[in-house]
């Protein structure tokens, strides 16, 4: 078996390398890691910047499907992606969003969803959040006792949650979340839990 990248693979590579070689020289001063998207206004303002760039050649979603916005391009262009912001420390792919809820949605929603929420993903206009974190059980999904009564065509959701780091940022950039894995909606009250 022949594991070398063919001329159009290395070409690919190159050119994610090279424009995160760019992005890492308009860093913050102090940016370390993916705390520092959070940190400091500076750091979520250099998360954003870099998630316009890496959607503007539509590398959040070259793996995708047509129909969904993507290129049907080879896993093999997500591992240049990865392995280009990994090497140069680089922010802009949303973690829950792109690299949690996206490929989810892909593998088992229906077409509605797929199509409400992925060009958002695609474009960096629609960041996700992690929601699911309780007293007593942190992250762990099997220990969780939050509950959603559907009263109407709203759900109650009962519960208490740790933490809300990443959506409180999302609030204050946005002026609501717009997206989670639970799908609900903030946009009238963020804290309506």
């Amino acid at each position: 078996m022949d594991f070398k990248l063919t001329d159009e693979q290395i070409a690919r590579r190159n050119e994610h390398f090279a424009v995160c070689k760019e992005l890492e020289k308009q860093r913050p001063v102090g940016f370390a890691g993916l705390e520092s998207i959070y940190a400091t206004d500076e750091g979520w303002q250099y998360h954003l910047h870099c998630t316009k760039e890496f959607a503007k050649r539509g590398w959040l979603s070259h793996h995708w499907p047509r129909e969904y916005g993507g290129e049907d391009g080879s896993m093999m262009d997500q591992v240049f992606f990865s392995e280009a912001r990994g090497y140069y420390g680089i922010p802009g792919a949303d973690i829950f969003g792109y690299s949690m809820l996206a490929p989810t949605l892909l593998a088992a929603g229906n077409k509605y969803v797929k199509e409400k929420f992925l060009p958002g993903i695609a474009s960096g206009d629609t960041m996700g959040c992690q929601l699911w974190s309780e007293p007593n059980a942190g992250s762990d999904l099997a220990s969780l006792t939050s509950t959603a009564i559907r009263r109407g065509d709203e759900y109650v959701i009962n519960g208490q949650k740790t933490w809300l780091q990443v959506l409180i940022v999302l609030i204050g950039a946005l002026g609501y979340s717009k997206l989670t894995s639970a799908l609900p909606s903030t946009t009238t009250s963020p804290f309506y839990w």
